[in-house]
């Protein structure tokens, strides 16, 4: 047995190698005014003992194995990493500060000792409670989903010793598909971490006491630096079931040059706001059809509040079956360069069921994209139009059609008494892909001809608050651009 003392004035990073202490364990003493004292990249079994409460403002972070027989935390931030499963005699006390409890994947132990999280925000891996030992976690207030298996369930009512407030999504390993935790109380439980997981990742949360009208959660994005600015997201929340929440309130936040990524499947989400924020944000709504075959379900979605965020931001709705009925929604952007994909909503898109509405966009500052590729006005006696309110010059729209062409000159429609006969005379001749446009009703219209020369349910209508001379707009490809 050895005995490694350690005085910390700055931060320190180092590790055991093999035969630093391995066969028997030291005892390890960390004290110091450093912020971290890491021993993480250590042999497992390097330990026997870790006293940290030397530490004046940090905390350690230290991988242990089988010998491990005491560890004490420090003030700070502690991490814990659990090679093995210590004794059933040894004790853990985390200390003060945020602390998190990890396990290593691929030997996940099976706890049989009281782990005290003591003061603070803690977390424990999800992967490491069960049922036979859930109580000998006292003290924690999140778990994380990181290391969970495919299709694995953590319901933390388990946990009678800890009062689970949040959800962490962290980078520490893969979250197995499908993975839940479920137990989460509607009225406290209602935070979700995250600061890494894997493109295409899909997770469940399940919450009880969401049964009334205005159940909300709220998702804090906190990824680390990153080295260079993404071309796409590179902080993955993934695809996130949150069973009978209305609102989602977005932090879009986490080191330099973090772009971050959420897509909900929850047809009872009603609204989603998002905070200032100087990082991107894509934010995915996919509505869910309902297993039977030709049963109908609905998407409650009418909103998404970007209003206030800084960074840019993607806004996408995907409506995958024709048995949902869904209503209109208004969508915010705010003052970064938003892409806002707007729909043409029915309420029973089944046969025979009349359109009910169409998306409302205020894009906010910066240059913005209005995508209404799915927004057809959906029947030709009462179309349906996006409206855009504040399409300014820079701001763009795309339409359906890679082959689309605009035309310059503002069609006549002085002699019509309506909305369906502007539209029918502004697509009257024109060629597959035509971009018209025209004034109506103290309007600007906008309107793709997709089917070549006559008005029909397919054509692409998009309303733009006030006159506007559209005269000097260009396109690209099916993207007009108002000059």
């Amino acid at each position: 047995m050895k005995t490694l003392t350690v005085n910390a004035t700055t931060d320190l990073v180092t590790n055991l190698a093999a035969g630093d202490f391995v066969a028997t364990g030291a005892d390890l003493t960390a004290s110091g005014a450093a912020s971290t004292v890491d021993f993480n990249g250590s042999v497992v079994n390097s330990f026997k003992t870790v006293n940290a409460g030397g530490l004046t403002a940090g905390g350690i972070v230290v991988t242990t194995g089988a010998l491990l027989t005491s560890f004490t935390g420090g003030v700070g931030n502690d991490v814990l990493t659990l090679g093995a499963a210590p004794s059933a005699s040894a004790t853990i006390n985390l200390g003060n500060g945020n602390d998190a409890l990890q396990g290593l994947l691929a030997a996940a132990p099976g706890i049989t000792v009281t782990i005290d999280a003591g003061a603070g925000t803690d977390t424990t891996a999800a992967d490491l409670v069960n049922a036979g030992n859930a109580a000998n976690f006292k003290a924690f207030e999140q778990v994380d989903m990181a290391g969970m298996a495919a299709a694995d369930n953590l319901d933390v009512t388990l946990l009678t010793n800890s009062t689970i407030t949040g959800v962490v999504m962290s980078a520490q390993a893969a979250i197995g598909a499908a993975a839940t935790i479920s137990g989460l109380a509607a009225a406290t439980a209602n935070n979700v971490f995250v600061s890494a997981t894997t493109a295409g990742q899909t997770e469940t949360l399940t919450y009880t006491g969401a049964t009334g009208a205005a159940d909300a959660i709220n998702v804090t994005f906190n990824g680390a630096n990153q080295a260079v600015v993404p071309v796409a997201p590179n902080i993955f929340a993934g695809t996130v079931t949150t069973k009978n929440i209305e609102q989602i309130n977005f932090t879009s936040g986490g080191g330099t040059n973090t772009w971050n990524q959420y897509t909900s499947t929850d047809n009872n989400l009603q609204k989603v706001v998002v905070a200032a924020s100087s990082h991107n944000l894509n934010f995915t709504l996919t509505a869910q059809a309902d297993v039977t075959a030709g049963v109908s379900t609905t998407s409650a979605f009418t909103s998404f509040d970007g209003s206030a965020a800084t960074g840019n931001l993607v806004f996408t709705q995907t409506i995958p079956a024709a048995t949902i009925s869904h209503a209109a929604v208004a969508i915010k952007g705010g003052t970064g360069n938003d892409t806002l994909f707007a729909i043409t909503s029915a309420t029973g898109t089944n046969a025979g069921s009349p359109p009910s509405g169409a998306d409302t966009v205020t894009t906010g500052a910066g240059t913005d994209i209005v995508n209404v590729a799915t927004a057809p006005v959906r029947s030709i006696t009462a179309p349906l139009a996006t409206t855009i309110a504040d399409f300014v010059k820079g701001d763009a729209i795309t339409f359906n059609a890679a082959a689309a062409t605009f035309v310059t000159t503002k069609v006549d429609v002085s002699g019509a008494s309506t909305l369906v006969e502007a539209l029918t005379t502004a697509t009257a001749g024109a060629t597959v892909g035509a971009v018209d446009w025209f004034q109506f009703g103290g309007n600007t219209y906008i309107v793709e001809d997709t089917n070549a020369g006559t008005f029909n349910v397919a054509d692409i209508a998009v309303k733009l608050t006030g006159l506007l001379d559209l005269s000097t707009s260009t396109i690209a490809g099916n993207t007009v651009t108002f000059a």
